[in-house]
Parts: C-alpha cells; structure tokens; sequence
C-alpha cells in the first residue's frame, strides 16, 4: 500500500498520453499554486462519491440512503476504484433523501478535509521507514427559441465563487420558498475548503448514467416503447406551435388521434428484424449480460435493460442491429453517436485527438436535431457536450464513472441483517470487514479482501475435467501431420508451388518418373480412371479402323468398327509395349476372363473389380 501511493510520481509512464490523473492539467494546476503539498507525492488525491440505494433490495421502494465513498487516486489505475481501496466516509440514514440538506450531513467530512489540509496528521511511512505528514485534497466530486450566439467559455473556478459567495441558503424545512431572482441557488459546503475555487471542474458528470439515459432516448422512439418514447401526440403538438415539420402534426379523427411516421419510426417488420438481431448474437462470456433475455419478441420491446447493458448497447450492438432498418441519414448520425461514446470510454487518449472529439460531439446532436423531436433533448442529452472538456482537465472517464461505486453499493446492501437499522448494519459489517482485512496482512497464504482475481486466473492450472484427452503419437505421425499443416496453409502453399515450379524446369522426365512410382505402389493395379479408359477406347477404336482399311479393297468402304468390350480395355491397360502385363496379378485376373465367354465374362469381371 505505502509503496502504491507513490507511484503516481515514480512508477507511471510518461507519454503524453491521457492515462491517469497524475497527467492532467488540474493536477499540475495545484501542484504549481501549492508547491508545499505537491513536493511530497505521498500526500493524498481524493475523490468523493455519492448516490442514493435501497438497502431492502426490492423489499422496498421508498427507503434511501446515501453512502459517502472515498477513492485515493495516489494508487496505480488499475487498484484506484477497487472495493479495498474504497472508503466508506459516511452514511446519510433514510429513510428520504438528504436533497438541498446534503451540506449538514457532510459538515462533519469537510471538517476532516480541512484538518487534512491545513494542518495534516502525522503517520508512519513502512515502505520508507520514517513518519512524515500527511496531508490531503479532495480532487473532484461525482455524482424552444433558436439560439444564434456563440456559446460562452466555462466558467473558471473563482468566477464561480464569486457568483455564489453571497447566496444564503436556509436547510431545513420552511414554510414558504423565498423568490429568488438569482440563477444561482446554493454555495456549495466544499467552497470551505481553500483549495476549493482554484478547482476547474469540482463536480463532475456521471459518464454511466448520460449513456444510459441516452440509450432509452433513443430504443424508445425506435420500439416506440410506452412510457419511454419521447415521440408521442404532446411532441407533435410542440413542433406546431414552434411551426416545425408540419407534415408530422397529429390528425384527429372521432375516436383515436393519428401520428404520421417520421424517419425515425420503424414498421413491424423492421421492429421484428431488429430485436431478432439483438436476440440472435453470441457475445464473450462475461462481456455482458444474457441479451437474449432482455428482448421480448411478443411485445418487439427491450425490457430490463440496467446501466451496462445500455453501455455495451451504445458501445457496440447498436450499430449492428440498425443496419438496413433505418433511412441512411438517420443510421449515419446514431452511428456517429454510438462511436463517440466509444472514444471517450478509452482507457488511453491522445490528447491531440480532443478538439475534434469536442467539434464532434456539437455536430452530433445537430444532425439529431435534423430528425428527433425537440423533446427529445432534455439535460442529459444535453450533458453530451460537456463530456470532452472534462476529459481534458480530469482525464478517462474509467476513473471516475460510477460503475465501481453501484457495484460497492451492492455489496453494501448485503450488510443489512437488522432491517430496523439498515445504515447502523452496514457501518458495523463495514468495520468487521476493515478490522479483518488489516490483520489478513500478517498471514501468508491468504486473500486479499477487496481486489478480485482476473478472468483467465487459475485456468490452466491442474487437472481439467471437462473436454480434456491427451492423445500420443509417434514421431512418423507427428511429422504427416506437421507436413499436412504446411501443404494447407494459405501462407506457405505459394511457396511450395513456386518450388514445384523450379523441380519441374530442372527435371522434365520427373513427372513421368513420379507417376510410374504411384503406380508401382498402387495396391489395386486393376483400376484405372475413367478419363485414362476413354483415351485408351479412342486409340483401340483407331487401330481396329486402320487395320480394317488395310484388309479392306479400294473401292470398297469399310464398316465403322464395333467397341471393344470392357474386359479388352481393362487388360490392354495392363499390357506393356513387349506384349507383357505389368504385374502379376493382372496376368492372373486375364487368364482367368479369358477362360469365359458371354455374360460369365461380366459377371467373373465384377466381382473381381469389386472385390
């Protein structure tokens, strides 16, 4: 661990490369203001999580609670947002939300941060065997008229400060909400934090949740899904009154309302080509959820779809399953949206790459606007634009999505054993399991809690059960199968024509010598193909007509000879020039057709020819 929070500086690869916090612009930003706290890179960088979650499961749906999480960002990429890295700050009891309240439940942490900041506390360093002063900083928190201006730069964040140090907030409940004409509603608690405003981005966007978001907006109006499409007779209604594409607006009619079709809409039959495609595909084990399970083909619907299952959606079966059901134009810009999400969730970026990213994603929602209905832009489609320059100042998103705080969550739901006092549960399992996991250090042979083994781990390690037979083979079979491989590899079998080539050049009577070799060692010396048959019946039936034009006088013509019968063929193609046959065996077989005559020839001929 001690040896981990130092690697930020002294084990990380140097590039230029987007790869992790230590090469961002906000880091070396405090590093410069704050040269005492940069110069010990044993100091702390941390991250702050929070989000609401059901402790009763499904037992419940009104119940909230709010777990604080903290991520030390010291620690290589790969251990950062690992559950033993993870601490539990804080837990903000339900059974409802904190909302605007948030700030007092956290006044305890923000004590703490400045403690750590100001002062520091004094810890024992193992790896470097010396006590030194630990100091610490929160890095980031997670959690219809047309518009002709230019958009403004962002904000910087004393700009930002400046604009709210003056708003007074009231916790609580009150009875009546003030009227407040200023845009800005709230100072922040963590604006007591010193280092605070000097933070370009303090809060960022949850990658996870602007992608799922983004793919219901879009399988709803495809699927036309009830109660997720955003394309309904309200939709219709607006671009009326915002006198936009006409042609849509709903006709009435005495029972029921029509809704023309936009370029968007899919027919039943393309609805039916799409969830099949989604249906049928064979993804890796573990790359996703059961995607079979989550198309219903009755209904031509998505069901059930959770966060990862919309991220592999937006990452990679969407752009397969739209193919040939949607107009060109519509499937180009989807497209385009399904291969930007893709950039941005990189693990390694090139930061010279960013400013296209950041044009391309204005593009985007452009073209989205040419064939979406105006509702279909709410705040996290919005968010979309927002996404590129926090990358540039925080870097991956890997680092800082929630999908590792939602898997912690789920574990800390499994603490609960006293459902009377789920929060007290789950921060008394908590430090059982920190208690626990420290002593794990002076035991050898033991798993770490926390840090879960690879995929391929353990795999090739003893003795399989299933699907495993050793077979041995001598060296002779060994090298025909090796000499099979090479004769049927596309790679090698230009070079084995090319020296078939040369062999043929330098010896033009190999070939005949090859074929006598074959023929020599053919254990069945009595066939012989059928194409080298006809031959041999055209040069018999050239002979038989030349001699009968010998016999024959001049002025007479002779008669087209008969065909030679099928066992003359058979034993001319076993006589050698000097009159002999050519193995013994052919001599046996034509004494033997010789010694019948009629139809004992054929049937003597076929069972020998069979046999």
């Amino acid at each position: 661990m001690q040896k981990n929070l130092v690697w930020h500086a002294n084990g990380r690869k140097s590039d230029g490369l987007l790869r992790r916090a230590a090469d961002l612009p906000q880091w070396k930003k405090i590093d410069t203001l704050y040269p005492q706290f940069g110069s010990d890179p044993r100091n702390l960088w941390l991250g702050l999580a929070t989000d609401g979650m059901n402790p009763y499961g499904n037992l419940s749906s009104k119940h909230s609670s709010w777990p604080v999480l903290s991520i030390i960002y010291n620690l290589p990429y790969w251990l950062s947002m690992k559950r033993k890295y993870m601490m539990l700050s804080m837990m903000i009891s339900g059974p409802k939300q904190p909302g605007n309240d948030i700030d007092v439940y956290l006044t305890p942490l923000i004590e703490d941060l400045r403690l750590l900041w100001e002062e520091g506390v004094e810890v024992f360093d193992a790896h470097g065997n010396d006590n030194f002063n630990l100091r610490a900083l929160l890095k980031k928190a997670f959690n219809g008229c047309q518009e002709d201006k230019i958009a403004p730069p962002p904000l910087t964040g004393e700009e930002v400060y400046e604009r709210v140090c003056q708003v007074n907030v009231t916790f609580g409940k009150i009875l009546k909400k003030p009227i407040m004409k200023n845009i800005w509603k709230k100072n922040s608690i963590f604006f007591q934090l010193p280092y605070w405003a000097k933070l370009d981005v303090k809060h960022l966007i949850d990658v996870m949740h602007v992608e799922k978001n983004v793919c219901d907006s879009i399988i709803g109006p495809l699927l036309n899904i009830k109660g997720i499409t955003k394309d309904d007779v309200n939709s219709c209604k607006d671009l009326i009154e915002m006198g936009l594409r006409l042609e849509l607006q709903p006709q009435a009619y005495v029972k029921r309302t029509y809704l023309p079709p936009a370029c968007h809409t899919l027919t039943k039959v393309e609805k039916k080509t799409f969830c099949a495609c989604l249906r049928e595909m064979k993804l890796p084990q573990g790359y996703s959820s059961n995607i079979k399970s989550l198309v219903s083909m009755e209904d031509l619907k998505l069901v059930s779809l959770k966060s990862h299952d919309c991220h592999v959606l937006m990452q990679q079966l969407l752009l397969v399953a739209i193919r040939g059901v949607l107009p060109k134009n519509v499937r180009q810009a989807i497209t385009r949206l399904c291969i930007f999400f893709n950039s941005i969730c990189q693990k390694v970026i090139e930061p010279n790459t960013l400013n296209d990213l950041e044009n391309e994603a204005v593009m985007i929602l452009c073209q989205l606007e040419m064939y979406f209905p105006p509702s279909f832009f709410d705040i996290m489609v919005h968010l979309i634009v927002h996404l590129v320059r926090e990358i540039k100042i925080c870097g991956p998103v890997f680092l800082r999505w929630m999908y590792p705080v939602e898997r912690y969550m789920k574990i800390l739901k499994g603490y609960v054993k006293n459902p009377y006092r789920p929060e007290a549960s789950i921060i008394e399992r908590y430090i059982a399991e920190e208690a626990i996991e420290f002593f794990t250090k002076y035991y050898l042979d033991v798993e770490v809690i926390g840090i879960p083994k690879l995929g391929h781990e353990g795999r090739n390690e003893g003795k399989g059960t299933r699907g495993v037979k050793v077979v041995r083979k001598d060296q002779h079979e060994v090298l025909q199968a090796h000499f099979y491989i090479l004769n049927n590899t596309d790679d090698v079998i230009p070079y084995i024509d090319s020296h078939k080539s040369l062999l043929k050049s330098m010896n033009p009577r190999e070939k005949r010598k090859k074929a006598q070799a074959i023929q020599q060692k053919n254990a069945t010396p009595y066939r012989l193909s059928r194409g080298g048959y006809d031959l041999l019946e055209k040069r018999m039936m050239e002979e038989k007509l030349k001699k009968q034009t010998d016999i024959a006088a001049a002025e007479e013509v002779p008669s087209p000879p008969s065909p030679p019968s099928r066992h003359e063929k058979w034993k001319m193609a076993r006589t050698k020039a000097g009159g002999l046959m050519t193995f013994e065996k052919s001599m046996m077989i034509a004494k033997r057709i010789i010694s019948y005559n009629g139809d004992g020839v054929a049937i003597i001929y076929c069972n020998l020819y069979y046999k």
